[in-house]
Formats: C-alpha cells, sequence, structure tokens
C-alpha cells in the first residue's frame, strides 16, 4: 500500500506468510548488528535519491540487502 502525501510504502502480509517471517528476520538482525544497521541506513539515504518507482529504489539497495539475508540465512543454517 502506498500513499504520496505523506510518503509510506507498507507491507501488508496474510498469516504466516513466509515473506513477513523474511522481513522480521531482516529487522531483527540489524537491531543486532550495528555494522550492518549503519551500511543499511547509508544504502537507503543513496537509493532515495533520483528514482521514480519503488523498483528502482529497491534495486539500488538489493545487493547489500542479500549480502545481509546471506548473513542472516547462513548463521540460521551454517556454511
Amino acid at each position: 500500500l502506498k500513499l504520496s502525501n505523506p510518503m509510506v510504502n507498507l507491507h501488508v502480509f496474510g498469516k504466516n506468510c513466509p515473506e513477513h517471517w523474511r522481513h522480521l528476520l531482516f529487522k531483527q538482525w540489524l537491531t543486532t548488528h550495528p555494522d550492518d544497521l549503519a551500511n543499511y541506513a547509508a544504502i537507503k539515504q543513496l537509493a532515495k535519491h533520483n528514482v521514480k518507482t519503488t523498483q528502482d529504489y529497491n534495486l539500488k539497495k538489493q545487493s547489500l540487502a542479500r549480502t545481509i539475508y546471506q548473513k542472516i540465512f547462513t548463521s540460521l543454517i551454517g556454511d
């Protein structure tokens, strides 16, 4: 769900949706890994410039987000 004023991009998930759990894992990881949090905050600030769509914004963050997810999943299941 999106609003333009104020600018909001709200994620809504159904009960037991895997995507919801993935988002929660990401949030939890960032709260316990300050270096990744700082890097993600910085890339979000850079990503918001000169984009027209949410997809463009997400593409700018994609590489770092995937790196963080790799760390999360490796920590859960090992190498």
